[in-house]
Formats: structure tokens, C-alpha cells, sequence
């Protein structure tokens, strides 16, 4: 029984791609920024195998706080979501580390798409590439 344990606790943990949404603007332009995030994630599991979380990141300006209210209001169920969680130091580094080794050319696309991304094609080239970044391991894994 011991060598089963050891054995399962030394195999690799799944990486788990996070997917910063940064919500900016008035309600309708969070939702639009929560939906394009969440449907990353989704699609990246459904069709790609690859796991994927949400983390929200709302923009420094007191403009947000009022359409937070609004949102929840209006939509009881997004009640539970953390609208703080990438609201971090420990994000603001990360990202930096994420413009270092992605490379300006991966980072811009993955970041630049999220607001310009609607077509289908668009959606399709982004999760192409979050695909070729996981499987070329091109990511900090610290």
C-alpha cells in the first residue's frame, strides 16, 4: 500500500491554465469580457483536453464598482464570483513574467484578442495558440 501512495503522489499535477479576464467598462462590456473568458475555458476543455479556470480582474477605475452592483443585481447567480481574484501583486508579477517568456508576440495575442476577438475564426486562432503554448510548454512552470 505505501508504494501505491508514493507512486501516485509523485506523478505530475495537471497544468491548469488560468484565463485572466480584465473586466472594464459599464455591465454590458463586463458581461461581454466574463462570457469571451468563460467560453475560453470551456472550448479549451471540450475540444482541447486542456484545463482551464477563470480568474477576474477588474480595472482601476470606481466606474466598475457601480456596474458590479448592477451586474449582480441583475444576475443573482454571478453573486459568487470573485471580481477581486487577479487583483493581486502576485498577479502584476506574473503578468510581467508572462510578457518575458511568452514573448511579446504571443503575450499581445493573447491579451490584445480577448477585447477584439468576435468571430468565430478570431475565437479559433486564440484557442489554437493557448493550445500550442500548453503543448510546447512555452510557460513559466514554477
Amino acid at each position: 500500500n505505501n508504494n501505491n501512495s508514493s507512486s501516485s503522489s509523485s506523478m505530475p499535477q495537471p497544468v491548469v491554465i488560468p484565463i485572466v479576464t480584465q473586466l472594464a467598462g459599464e455591465m454590458g462590456n463586463q458581461l461581454s469580457y466574463m462570457v469571451h473568458g468563460f467560453a475560453l475555458s470551456w472550448m479549451l476543455e471540450d475540444e482541447y483536453n486542456i484545463s482551464s479556470r477563470v480568474i477576474l480582474r477588474h480595472q482601476e477605475h470606481n466606474k466598475w464598482k457601480g456596474a458590479r452592483q448592477t451586474m449582480v443585481q441583475c444576475f443573482p447567480n454571478l453573486r459568487h464570483l470573485d471580481f477581486e481574484e487577479g487583483n493581486t501583486p502576485e498577479f502584476d508579477t506574473r503578468r510581467i513574467q508572462q510578457q518575458e517568456w511568452l514573448g511579446k508576440k504571443y503575450h499581445n495575442k493573447l491579451t490584445e484578442s480577448q477585447v477584439q476577438c468576435y468571430s468565430e475564426d478570431c475565437f479559433k486562432q486564440q484557442l489554437d495558440l493557448i493550445q500550442h503554448i500548453v503543448t510546447n510548454q512555452i510557460y513559466f512552470n514554477n
